[in-house]
């Protein structure tokens, strides 16, 4: 028998002394063995770890169902409502803005009248290029018959002439007295003509004191409707023998203009009358139509008078189809078979969108009152990538969906598509139209426009993240709960919509797919789903004293 020496420490005495000294790592290494059985007791060891039924190596799992049904391959793409015709109306005149008819959300027509400008200074000028006008006829007719009675004259000289009464001298100064009375029947002619052209201005000018809203898609009656083509002189001609102002709205102007076209009408009328020769030449004078000055003269005064006694609408019409003027273009969503169309009842209206001026505020010419916007159709206005654009063209329809509008969708058709793309992004802008027949869309609001390029019906598809990509593809797994372990199948990838993803495989997804846990598994891999009882391994028993999850002992 072996003794100790007296004072020599055992191997008891030597632990319990070192576990003195060394308090805190003793702690540590306490507490992790207690961990460490801890968990194996429970079932929450991390990884793979032998069944409890002593079968193989079990993980744990989450378990979904595969989906069957259609598949759509779509584009989205996010832009703004728009709308794809506004612009700014403003008077062509300055003035103190008098009064403004329409208000925002207002709905209105092309030719409407929606302001009012102070005119009493237009009408002012309108009156004094009238008087000018008036002024010119009269000279136009001093000139007239001057030039008779220096023809007859010449006439006289000429018979004396020949009789040898009167000197040759003579019958030269007649010759140069008709030619001089000639002269300043031109020049009272070209008189006329620019003071017209003036009171034609001035009314022009005075008609621009009524702003008003006009658009191609209607024709608008008056002076703020021309088109820029040049104006007939019977146009002209006509527009002097009216000799009424275009516009005025106050009770002043309208009285001056009132009282203009009564006095000034017949005045004109009666002075290319009195031109024309009213009463036959006496024997041995000339006759003034068979002058050329006043041959011209009669004509043209003849012409104006005959334009002005047509006032009826459908005549200006007719003149101004005559004229070449284009025929207004069709309102949108005419086109013939389309089953997207704007609300024809709304295509030639427009709306106010913003009210830019007050009643009194003194603006210039060109200064924006109000901002003018059609609302049906909308355009929605996208970046589309490289990508996708080859399988976009025009005419394709898409779908529009507004945040003001959760669930609900509206039909759109692609109107244009750009040639080139972005150097810098490598996108391609795209313009949709969304018919509006509701007015529910407005524009500037966020729109998402959602492209469908491919449907694939009777199709599986899994969430995009159940697949688990290897070096040699990609595979799922599918749970065969019988057996209770899972089987390694390797598909293809094909359409992806909503977190979805189609599987391409070669056999049907007959059972549960593992979602989640699958990068531990592999093919014949036991598994284990939280909460479940597994199923033994074929051939497998359970043991007495095995424990299931957090220790629980099998029921």
């Amino acid at each position: 028998m072996t003794h100790s020496k007296p004072g020599a420490a055992g191997p008891g005495t030597r632990i319990l002394s070192f576990v003195k000294g060394h308090k805190k790592i003793s702690v540590v290494i306490a507490l992790f063995l207690g961990l460490t059985a801890f968990r194996l007791l429970t079932g929450q060891a991390a990884g793979p770890f032998p069944g409890r039924f002593g079968g193989p190596e079990a993980v744990y799992v989450e378990l979904g169902q595969a989906e069957y049904g259609t598949m759509r391959d779509l584009g989205h793409y996010y832009g703004t409502l728009s709308a794809p015709s506004r612009f700014s109306l403003a008077p062509k005149v300055s003035g103190e803005l008098r009064e403004i008819l329409v208000d925002i959300g207002d709905r209105l027509e092309s030719g409407q009248v929606v302001a009012f400008l102070d005119d009493e200074e237009y009408q002012l000028a309108r009156d004094r290029a009238y008087l000018a006008v008036t002024l010119a006829q009269a000279q136009l007719e001093e000139a007239q018959a001057n030039l008779i009675l220096a023809t007859n004259d010449m006439n006289r000289q000429r018979n004396l002439s020949d009789k040898s009464v009167v000197a040759v001298s003579e019958l030269e100064a007649a010759e140069n007295r008709l030619r001089q009375a000639q002269a300043r029947l031109d020049v009272a002619e070209s008189q006329l003509a620019s003071a017209k052209n003036q009171l034609l201005d001035a009314d022009l000018r005075l008609s621009y004191t009524r702003v008003t809203a006009a658009w191609p898609s209607a024709p608008v009656a008056g002076p703020a409707a021309s088109t820029g083509a040049p104006r007939s002189p019977e146009a002209s001609e006509a527009a002097v023998a009216v000799a009424a102002p275009a516009a005025s709205h106050s009770a002043s102007a309208a009285a001056g203009g009132s009282r203009a076209s009564a006095e000034g009408s017949p005045a004109i009328e009666e002075g290319s009358r009195a031109s024309s020769g009213a009463s036959a030449p006496a024997a041995g004078e000339a006759d003034p139509a068979s002058l050329p000055g006043l041959a011209a003269s009669a004509s043209g005064e003849g012409a104006g008078a005959s334009a002005a006694s047509s006032s009826d609408p459908a005549a200006e019409v007719s003149a101004g189809a005559a004229s070449g003027k284009a025929a207004p273009a069709p309102s949108a969503g005419e086109g013939a078979g389309s089953s997207l169309r704007a609300d024809p009842a709304e295509a030639g209206y427009r709306y106010v969108g913003a009210r830019l001026a007050d009643t009194g505020a003194l603006v210039t010419a060109l200064t924006p009152i109000l901002d003018i916007v059609s609302l049906d159709p909308l355009l929605v206005v996208v970046d589309v990538i490289e990508r996708d654009y080859p399988r976009i063209r025009v005419g394709m329809e898409a779908s529009v969906r507004a945040e003001a509008y959760p669930g609900e969708a509206f039909r759109a058709t692609v109107k244009r598509v750009a040639p080139v793309l972005s150097a810098d992004s490598r996108q391609a802008r795209v313009e949709l139209e969304v018919p509006n027949p509701g007015l529910k869309l407005k524009p500037g609001m966020y729109a998402e426009a959602v492209f469908t390029f491919n449907v694939r019906e009777n199709v599986w598809s899994v969430p995009a993240d159940v697949p688990y990509r290897k070096f040699d593809g990609y595979v799922i797994f599918v749970a065969d709960s019988a057996t209770g372990t899972v089987s390694e199948r390797r598909v293809e990838l094909g359409l992806t919509e909503g977190g979805r993803v189609e599987i391409i495989g070669p056999e049907p997804i007959d059972g549960p797919v593992v979602m989640m846990g699958q990068h531990l598994l592999k093919d014949g891999q036991a598994y284990r789903v939280p909460g479940a009882e597994p199923v033994p391994a074929a051939g497998v028993k359970p043991t007495s004293g095995s424990r299931g999850p957090r220790g629980l002992s099998p029921s």
